[in-house]
């Protein structure tokens, strides 16, 4: 019998709020781009320090660098087929 009114389940979800479990994914890392493309991608040495540093903020989701953060504001404001349209006119 337990002394105090605290479950092993509670015992364990508090524990489990100590752990930090992230996933980057960069994509393939076989991949080569050229053009405007190229200007986007960043390296893991960069991006898995700054997925850690997130994720101890609590975010879910890391949108890195100034390049990103343009196309992923983009992505929301502007109609898809616009920014396809551009993005091929700039190879």
């Amino acid at each position: 019998a337990e002394s105090d009114s605290c479950t092993s389940d509670d015992r364990l979800r508090e524990e489990s709020r100590k752990l930090l479990c992230i996933k980057v994914s960069k994509g393939d890392p076989n991949a080569t781009f050229t053009g405007f493309k190229a200007k986007f991608v960043t390296t893991t040495d960069k991006l898995i320090p700054a997925s850690i540093k997130a994720a101890k903020k609590g975010k879910t989701m890391l949108v890195y660098g100034m390049g990103q953060k343009m196309l992923h504001l983009t992505s929301k404001l502007v109609p898809t087929r616009l920014v396809l349209f551009f993005e091929r006119k700039m190879k």
